[in-house]
């Protein structure tokens, strides 16, 4: 059911004898409260680099998305991508999106950041590298 959908309806019946309306009845369409849909990732990275992390919900719109670091509002995060960029250890921790309609809200799921200095290659931790001369 869908907004487009809400309003007066009434049933004529006819036969051979005539034709008989029925009472107008009233739909009304009561907006849904968002659901998240796609959940946002944990992640690590490397120091200097940019991370994204993106939810996606339904429900009636409009929609909006508020970002949280730690369970406060991250300011200026309300786009269903937050994009963190040169990150670093204080971008360490835990962020989660608030959708929100007029129905109610709804919280993703808690995903973490860990920014490191320590270069990842194909899921190996590598500590040092040296190239052959």
């Amino acid at each position: 059911m869908q907004a487009v959908n809400a309003g007066d309806y009434d049933v004529v019946i006819t036969n051979i004898y005539g034709a008989l309306t029925s009472s107008v009845a009233t739909l009304t369409v009561l907006p849904a409260a968002p659901i998240i849909t796609t959940q946002a990732v944990s992640r690590v990275a490397s120091v200097g680099s940019s991370v994204s992390f993106t939810v996606a919900a339904k429900g009636s719109e409009p929609m909006t998305c508020q970002w949280q670091k730690e369970g406060s509002d991250l300011p200026g995060a309300t786009g269903f991508t937050l994009t963190l960029q040169n990150v670093n250890s204080s971008f360490n921790g835990t962020y989660r999106a608030a959708v929100s309609n007029s129905a109610g809200f709804a919280f993703s799921t808690n995903v973490t950041l860990v920014a490191t200095p320590v270069l990842m290659w194909g899921g190996r931790t590598i500590l040092s590298c040296s190239l052959p001369r």
